[in-house]
């Protein structure tokens, strides 16, 4: 998802079921890479939900 300030929100969940999130910017130079652990996984969608919802 982008930003309204040009920040790119991508996230990818890896084989093992690992979800990732990368924030790069306008330029799509990366700024930010994490992952959450399994438990963590539904706070972490229900985070971006919240981002999609305020800064889009």
């Amino acid at each position: 998802m982008r930003l309204r300030d040009g920040t790119v929100v991508r996230t990818w969940k890896n084989p093992v079921g690992v979800d990732h999130v990368f924030l790069s910017d306008r330029n799509h130079k990366m700024i930010y890479g994490g992952f959450v652990g399994w438990i963590h996984s539904q706070g972490l969608n229900q985070a971006l939900d919240c981002i999609r919802r305020d800064f889009t």
